[in-house]
């Protein structure tokens, strides 16, 4: 899958610059193992309209619409913080539950300098 950074501004910035950790927690949910996922922003710049791959994603635990949901136009996408920008050194948060960790990876991204 290609990976995008659309330029707003003139920051030198790449698709690179967010980077997506995943742990497990050692928590089970409904029988499931939870794994805790944090998209940190290592641009000097803010980028909004993060989104991420979520092609076959599943979780039994709820998580919340505003950090992570299903991108209206593109059900394989899911995005970030409701599209809205995270600053410089700022990271999205959010924990969910399945038999095993799901293959996340950023895809898109508008940085806004």
């Amino acid at each position: 899958m290609e990976s995008v950074l659309k330029s707003i501004g003139f920051c030198k910035c790449s698709i690179q610059s967010l980077k997506l950790i995943q742990i497990p927690t050692g928590k089970v949910v409904q029988g499931k193992s939870e794994f805790a996922v944090s998209v940190l922003n290592e641009c000097s710049c803010k980028q909004g309209n993060i989104k991420v791959n979520c092609s076959g994603f599943q979780t039994t635990e709820v998580i919340n619409p505003l950090l992570f949901k299903n991108d209206e136009c593109d059900r394989k996408k899911c995005v970030l913080l409701n599209g809205l920008p995270i600053g410089i050194h700022e990271s999205i948060d959010f924990v969910y539950a399945w038999d095993t960790q799901f293959p996340f990876s950023v895809v898109y991204a508008e940085k806004a300098c």
